[in-house]
Order: structure tokens, then sequence, then C-alpha cells
């Protein structure tokens, strides 16, 4: 299997987890936010604002950057860890 097609499906089997482990946590974020008071509220605010830029990297730039290094060799037999 190619190296882009590796990292496709990996992209594609790994976005439900993703989505799924973020958005409990957003839920979590804005029941706190709903609820609490003051410095609870910000730090509510500041879970979701990490817990957006998280999806982003883990969704967007981290395969741009496995595109990137694996995508463009041509004969790729092994990834080192």
């Amino acid at each position: 299997m190619p190296a882009k097609s590796a990292i496709a499906a990996g992209y594609e089997k790994a976005g439900g987890t993703i989505l799924d482990a973020n958005l409990t946590g957003l839920i979590v974020a804005v029941a706190l936010y709903a609820f609490g008071t003051g410095p609870l509220k910000g730090f509510a605010l500041t879970m979701m604002i990490g817990i957006f830029a998280s999806m982003f990297t883990a969704i967007t730039v981290s395969r741009a950057l496995a595109v990137l290094i694996y995508g463009s060799r041509k004969k790729l037999k092994t990834v080192a860890i």
C-alpha cells in the first residue's frame, strides 16, 4: 500500500475516535460554562478553545505534515517510530 493511501486510511479510521473524544470534553466544557461562575467560566472557555485548537491540529496539521514527510516518498517499506 502506498504511503499516501495508508495515511488517508489511517486518518479516515481515526477521525471518528478523535471527534468522539473531543466532543465529550467539549460537552463538559459547555456544561461548566453554563452552570459555573467566575473563574470556572474562564476555565471552561479556555478548555473549549484548547479543544478546538487540538481538533484542528489533530485533523488538519498533523495530516498535512504526515503527507508532506511520508507521502512524497516512492518506496516506503516501513515508517520509523
